[in-house]
């Protein structure tokens, strides 16, 4: 029990430690902090997809034919914030939707 506490303040220290180092690398140009936590995200994903399989043939955008038809109904549910995160997090997203200027201009702050 005493083992686990030390160790989960290691774990914790370190978490600190490398949230320092992304702030200092991000400060000085070196690496982005978006950019760091995409490729961690993108290496976790391939980990899980090695480790469980699956038929994933399609792309987010692929899985529907109509995908800018989609664009007005995901910014009035979800909101442009959402729909921004979207084009950041999903390459085939954000080459079919629209530029940031044309939503905002097709979608006003409500």
């Amino acid at each position: 029990r005493k083992e686990h506490r030390r160790l989960a303040a290691e774990v914790r220290a370190l978490g600190d430690q490398v949230e320092a180092l992304l702030g200092c690398l991000d400060s000085l140009g070196f690496l982005r902090q978006e950019t760091f936590r995409a490729e961690l995200h993108r290496a976790r994903f391939a980990k899980a997809l090695r480790e469980h399989p699956c038929a994933l043939g399609a792309s987010l955008v692929e899985t529907s034919a109509a995908a800018a038809c989609l664009v007005p109904s995901l910014r009035a549910c979800a909101g442009l914030q959402a729909l921004l995160a979207l084009g950041a997090a999903s390459r085939s997203a954000r080459r079919a939707a629209p530029s940031l200027a044309e939503l905002r201009d097709a979608y006003p702050p409500q």
